[in-house]
């Protein structure tokens, strides 16, 4: 359901009467493109660190925010742009005159939308208060923006070869249940609610993610347990944070929030901790969840070719999700409980879109969760076919949670690492759930299964999913100590085609037809689905 827009905005740059004197004020018009202006009705924009500049007899704001809109597709526009502003040649050439004089500088002072549904920007004339030029502290201010970012760039680029070497040496720890924590603080709709959403229309207990803004609290002693308990990496709290899954609280506009906050939150408990310990060496991951939606499957079995979501819907709220994750200072993109190849697939694309914008190297773990008939994922492919599906992207690691407990897990584990060309992860269950749903499996029985994990070259990353808690995790520091870590399979020698099956193109297959009903001769349809723009540039025509 789409967010309600509103004609009602008043966005103000506050500090513009704290720092300036206001001489003169003037209405402008603005140049806006048709997903600026319906982000702007949301009230997704700000006006900090605003200032405007006349260029060949035209006035400019620049640095003006407007929040990508969520629903727009290929041709969204970019949220930090110069955007033109429409005044008289009068007003012009006063505001022309008024900037060529040392100390004074042309600022916005306020964006609205008019009573004709027109956004209009006020902007003034000042003077600052302390004589000086704000130009010139914007341009001292970026300057150590690019400083600051070039520095994290190198950090980044560190941590990544970091973490890689680490992998090479030794099996890392990952934390555990997150959820099976929260539970244990037997929280009530109002520690839910907080002081932030006290009013909100519908009922928020159970919006675990949620908890990054109103019980911080809580979210940092379950993180500080786990590290305590021997974790090298820790999740964030944003297994549901993305905007097709917190629909079901009507809580899509809190998405950027909720994971800029949860990053925030672990960086400052993993930062804390290595102070502790600076011995120790910790990495936060941003944790994406698969969404309550399927791309792959109809929810309605009468209506088999009927889809709940689409790729570009799933690529939209994941590349919400992972920009703020990165922004709140993750050092790896955790997806994980992957059910749906093409699902995942979006996010990946979307989490390599955010990556490259912002200059950074992040390395991203991939897990998924199988069908425990068969092996095979919920959507039916098979560990081989899943693989050959996310060969293109630049994953680091590959691994199984959920579904199972580590005991039945370990065959399809086994069969993974042997074909995988990646570093191999598990986090299981605490055992099957019971008629309650809970888990019954203790510490120290998990641990006798893991074990063969351990002996076998199995994994690289091992920790707990549904059940776990801190004192399972615990057992882990002794049983990997001085272990051997799994060795990545080489790459195929050959071609890997995926459907539900793996299909191998080798010499010995003689002829192979690929993609015969993919025909544009044949099928007006497939024509007109590969020669509409959003499908070229998403391809979000391709099969899992």
């Amino acid at each position: 359901m789409k967010e309600k827009i509103s004609n009602n905005i008043q966005i103000k740059n506050k500090r513009a009467t704290f720092d300036y004197e206001l001489l003169d004020t003037f209405t402008a018009g603005i140049v806006l493109t048709g997903t600026e202006i319906k982000s702007i009705r949301l009230g997704k924009a700000s006006l900090v660190d605003t200032f405007c500049i006349v260029e060949k007899g035209e006035l400019w704001v620049k640095n003006m925010y407007v929040a990508e809109y969520f629903y727009g597709t290929y041709n969204n526009h970019t949220a930090r742009r110069d955007r033109k502003l429409l005044l008289t040649k009068k007003e012009l050439r006063k505001i022309e005159s008024a900037a060529r004089n040392n100390g004074f500088t042309i600022i916005p002072t306020r964006l609205f939308i008019n009573d004709k549904g027109l956004a209009k920007v006020v902007v003034a004339i000042a003077k600052g208060k302390k004589e000086y030029d704000k130009r010139d502290s914007i341009k001292e201010r970026d300057d150590r923006r690019e400083m600051d970012r070039a520095f994290k760039r190198q950090r980044t680029f560190m941590d990544k070869e970091i973490f890689l070497n680490l992998l090479k040496e030794r099996i890392l720890i990952l934390d555990g249940g997150m959820g099976t924590m929260v539970q244990g603080f037997k929280l009530t709709e109002k520690d839910y609610r907080g002081k932030q959403f006290a009013d909100w229309t519908s009922d928020l207990k159970g919006n675990n993610d949620l908890l990054c803004i109103t019980r911080p609290d809580v979210i940092k002693s379950i993180h500080r347990q786990y590290l305590d308990a021997g974790a090298d990496i820790f999740a964030t709290n944003t297994f549901n944070a993305n905007a097709i899954s917190m629909e079901d609280y009507g809580m899509q506009g809190q998405v950027r929030n909720i994971n800029l906050a949860a990053g925030k939150l672990a960086r400052e408990v993993a930062d804390g901790f290595m102070k502790e310990h600076p011995d120790r060496t910790i990495f936060v991951a941003g944790s994406v969840g698969p969404t309550n939606k399927t791309a792959s499957m109809s929810p309605d079995v009468s209506d088999p070719a009927y889809r709940a979501v689409t790729y570009l819907d799933l690529y939209s709220a994941y590349k919400e999700q992972v920009d703020a994750l990165v922004d709140g200072g993750v050092d790896i993109v955790l997806f994980e409980t992957t059910f749906d190849t093409l699902n995942v697939k979006a996010g990946l694309e979307a989490a390599e879109a955010v990556l490259k914008e912002k200059g950074k190297d992040l390395p991203i773990m991939l897990s998924l969760t199988l069908s425990a008939q068969g092996g095979r994922t919920f959507s039916g492919q098979t560990l081989l076919a899943f693989l050959a599906s996310v060969q293109h992207t630049n994953i680091v690691s590959v691994g199984l949670n959920c579904s199972f407990g580590a005991a039945d897990m370990k065959p399809f584990l086994a069969e993974l690492a042997k074909h995988a060309p990646y570093y191999i992860s598990a986090y299981p269950n605490a055992g099957l759930p019971n008629s309650f749903g809970s888990y019954d499996e203790t510490p120290e029985k998990m641990a006798v299964h893991v074990k063969s994990f351990i002996d076998e070259g199995l994994v690289n990353i091992l920790g707990g999913c549904c059940g776990t808690t801190p004192a399972h995790i615990a057992k882990y520091p002794e049983l990997v100590k001085g272990a051997k870590p799994h060795v990545p399979a080489p790459r195929p020698d050959c071609l890997w085609l995926s459907g539900l099956e793996l299909l191998e193109v080798k010499p010995e297959n003689n002829f192979v037809n690929v993609g015969e009903r993919c025909n544009v001769a044949g099928s007006r349809k497939f024509l007109r689905l590969i020669t509409t723009l959003p499908y070229l540039a998403t391809g979000a025509f391709c099969a899992p």
